[in-house]
C-alpha cells in the first residue's frame, strides 16, 4: 500500500494511492484524486478503482461495492 498526498498551502490538495493485493489475485487498487474547499464547502473528483467492503470515514461506516471509475463529492458543513 503507497500513498501520497499534496496540499499546498491554498483550497486545493491533491492524492494518488496504491492498495496492492499481493496473495493470489495481484489486484491494485489505485485511485487518483483531487478537492479544493471554500469556507465550510468542499469537492473532491477521484479516478481509480475501489475494493469491496466496508468503507469508514470519520466513525461512520458503510459497505460498497466494487468500483471502477469517476467519483465526486459535495460536503457542506454547518
Amino acid at each position: 500500500s503507497a500513498i501520497a498526498e499534496f496540499s499546498f498551502n491554498s483550497p486545493f490538495a491533491f492524492y494518488l494511492s496504491d492498495l496492492y493485493n499481493y496473495g493470489s489475485t495481484k489486484n491494485h487498487f489505485y485511485n487518483l484524486g483531487a478537492s479544493v474547499t471554500k469556507n465550510a464547502t468542499r469537492f473532491s473528483l477521484a479516478f481509480g478503482k475501489q475494493r469491496p467492503g466496508l468503507f469508514c470515514v470519520g466513525g461512520v461506516c458503510r459497505f460498497v461495492p466494487a468500483n471502477n471509475g469517476l467519483t465526486f463529492s459535495f460536503t457542506q458543513s454547518f
